[in-house]
């Protein structure tokens, strides 16, 4: 388990977690780490290969805050969305590189020429 953390004590809490926390719980729903706030720093707890994009989306919605925004549920969806593509085309580099296909790729992800084994 690793712990990423960063201060968001420039930002009202509120307009990035959400009431009674509904965007971070948004975020915990669809990835299985633990979001806490503390003192003004924002803590992200689990799996590394979790945290990474929670971490991603995290600070995508500070820079939507940061330029005067609230977070609403569509703002954290998009967000999630962007991790996840952005967490598959790593997975298709990785197989390009390794010249085959991850047990989790559906065919249309298999690189031309790769094998699925």
């Amino acid at each position: 388990m690793i712990v990423r953390k960063f201060p968001i004590e420039h930002l009202d809490p509120i307009s990035l977690l959400g009431h009674n926390d509904s965007n971070v719980r948004q975020i915990e729903r669809e990835i299985p780490v633990r979001i806490t706030l503390r003192d003004g720093t924002l803590s992200v707890a689990g799996e590394e290969h979790e945290v990474r994009p929670a971490v991603r989306v995290l600070e995508e919605l500070v820079e939507l805050v940061e330029r005067g925004r609230v977070i609403e549920e569509a703002d954290v969806s998009t967000a999630l969305g962007q991790a996840r593509r952005g967490l598959r085309r790593r997975a298709r580099v990785h197989v390009r590189s390794e010249g085959r296909a991850p047990a989790h790729a559906h065919a249309g992800d298999v690189p031309e020429g790769a094998r699925a084994q």
